[in-house]
């Protein structure tokens, strides 16, 4: 039994966990086992379930950050913990998360705000059919009116909109917490005037990664720091 391969009862893992939502979870579960692997020098087994090991994972991430490395770690003892339950192995992590510096967060001041909304109006192009300038407008003033994050901005719905508010289902946001916004006045006008054309999203326009790189460009527009 001590031979057993921690990827084959992965898998097993995958089928019956409800923490592993989409493929990208799964691949970032993968990974953790390849760097695992790496770490200890073989293909990982359920005795290599021990704090010690994992502390070898953690020295094997060494020039990463520390939320990475958290991480990282954190899979293989999701993992390890799931074994423990089903009753694969006796013993159960003990060693704590690496302590992470608190971050720093500060919201655009009230003139930064300005900065940006006239750095909008120069944005040129496109997004799905409608103006890059009026697309970014209107992601400020929702923002500035829910704080909400940016995964879940670009997932926001127009059926989640009710004229003068936003209200978001829990299984559609981090955490499982639903959320209701009221809008301003202004923000609800202009949306108003956004629905066109006709879209499931309220802000489409790609992955991530190309919203930040549009971001990029905003700011550097706007002379704040990126």
């Amino acid at each position: 039994m001590s031979t057993t391969d921690l990827t084959s009862l992965y898998d097993q893992f995958e089928r019956c966990s409800r923490k592993i939502r989409s493929p990208k979870t799964g691949n970032l579960y993968r990974l953790a086992l390849r760097q695992f692997a790496a770490a200890i020098g073989h293909a990982p087994t359920i005795a290599d379930l021990t704090d010690d090991a994992v502390i070898a994972l953690e020295k094997h991430l060494h020039g990463r950050s520390i939320s990475t490395i958290n991480h990282t770690t954190k899979r293989i003892k999701s993992l390890w913990r799931w074994c423990h339950s089903r009753g694969i192995v006796g013993t159960c992590p003990t060693m704590e998360r690496l302590k992470e510096a608190e971050p720093y967060r500060r919201a655009w001041s009230a003139q930064e705000m300005r900065q940006l909304l006239a750095a909008c109006s120069r944005m040129t192009g496109e997004y799905h059919g409608i103006h890059a300038s009026q697309w970014w407008r209107l992601w400020h003033l929702v923002q500035w009116d829910t704080g909400e994050r940016t995964g879940a901005m670009l997932a926001l719905r127009w059926e989640w909109c009710t004229g003068c508010a936003l209200d978001i289902p829990g299984d559609a946001r981090k955490g499982g917490k639903h959320a209701y916004y009221l809008l301003s006045r202004q923000t609800a006008e202009e949306l108003r005037q956004f629905k066109k054309p006709a879209r499931d999203l309220i802000f489409p326009g790609g992955c991530k990664q190309s919203f930040y790189n549009r971001y990029t460009r905003l700011l550097t527009l706007a002379g704040l720091p990126t």
